[in-house]
């Protein structure tokens, strides 16, 4: 398949989102198999009432179902502390959308 013709990536459909406030996909160095995505949600009802009952949840689920059995883990969680410094490099390659 093309770019041009490609599905938009999962983070097109979670950044089409009002709810989703950010997204961050991260990759184990120690493990090739291991991967994670967090997901920052206005609310929780934002994601449960919102976002799960919208049309891009429908076009989102449908391309990360085949990982769902793999998941480890799945929560909302409630951030205590952050402070992060701009020393990773952009996802802009994974967050390109199509027109």
């Amino acid at each position: 398949m093309s770019p041009a013709t490609a599905p938009p990536s999962p983070g097109c459909r979670l950044a089409a989102s009002t709810q989703c406030l950010a997204y961050e996909p991260s990759h184990c160095t120690e493990d090739a198999a291991h991967y994670a995505l967090r997901i920052e949600w206005d609310s929780e009802e934002g994601h449960l009432k919102g976002f799960r009952t919208s049309p891009e949840f429908k076009s989102f689920f449908t391309s990360v179902q085949p990982h769902v059995k793999d998941m480890e883990e799945m929560g909302h969680n409630e951030v205590l502390l952050a402070d992060r410094k701009p020393t990773q490099p952009s996802l802009e390659a994974f967050s390109k959308c199509s027109q």
